[in-house]
């Protein structure tokens, strides 16, 4: 689902008040995989997070949905910090595009370029089969005030009303700015 590749790096991002966190600084991620454990027929995701160079990664995916992803899809993002085990960080629901526009504004615009075939500038997805190639995204695409510092773990389910529609789980190290 376009969406999660977005929101995977969203989630990175989220805000608490926990005392690990601050200002936007880099996010190295490790991996973006789909959930082993949550099994949706509406929409089928296969990504494969590639090495650039020494410090860049793209994110390449295959979506196969057989609903529309638009301003009726949900999600709740679980956040974990390692700290001697997954800790539980921040949970947080919200409604997918919405926040989408308001928390990674130019994160739509870069997805959209390495989308195919071509998809709308609006957040919004329709039934279909899409590629994403070299999707790579900075933390300057994102507004948000603050940040978790250290090894995340985040989950996401995009919910259309209660069903699971489709599951990701991302890894990465976020560092304070330099």
């Amino acid at each position: 689902m376009h969406s999660f590749a977005s929101l995977c790096l969203l989630a990175l991002f989220a805000s608490s008040d926990g005392s690990k966190m601050g200002p936007l600084g880099t996010i190295l991620l490790d991996s973006i995989e789909t959930c082993p454990d949550i099994v949706a027929d509406e929409v089928h995701l296969s990504t494969n997070l590639q090495s650039i160079d020494s410090d860049t990664k793209a994110l390449f995916a295959n979506i196969s949905t057989n609903i529309a992803i638009d301003d009726t899809i949900t999600y709740k993002m679980d956040i974990r910090k390692w700290d001697s085990g997954w800790k539980p960080e921040f949970v947080h629901s919200g409604t997918l595009c919405p926040d989408i526009n308001q928390y990674a504004p130019n994160l739509w615009k870069n997805f959209k370029l390495s989308t195919r075939p071509e998809i709308s500038d609006k957040c919004s997805l329709e039934p279909g089969d899409y590629t994403i190639e070299m999707f790579q995204s900075k933390t300057k695409d994102f507004d948000i005030p603050s940040i978790f510092y250290g090894m995340m773990r985040v989950k996401i389910v995009a919910m259309k009303g209660h069903k699971e529609i489709a599951c990701i789980v991302i890894e990465g190290n976020s560092q304070a700015p330099k």
